[in-house]
């Protein structure tokens, strides 16, 4: 109860590398057990800034809303575990 944010990103084990969940190497579904089993109750942001870095302006929104959905999906997998 003294956890009242998290921030997400993936790397690989070795950098602090803020890229998108689930590609790199760490295991999102099971880090959404995770945090379902604590019954984690705060705010989760996801820290993943470098993931935008190479794609063209043009694309960023597509990349954007990409990233808006995969921030989804873990909320929903962690709420689907919470069951």
């Amino acid at each position: 109860n003294r956890i009242t944010c998290l921030h997400l990103h993936d790397n690989n084990y070795k950098q602090d590398q803020h890229l998108l969940p689930f590609s790199m190497n760490m295991d999102w579904v099971e880090i959404c057990k995770a945090i379902a089993d604590i019954d984690y109750k705060g705010y989760i942001t996801m820290e993943a800034s470098n993931f935008i870095n190479k794609f063209p302006d043009e694309f960023i929104p597509v990349a954007l809303k990409f990233k808006a959905d995969v921030a989804r999906f873990i909320a929903d997998t962690v709420e689907k575990y919470k069951k």
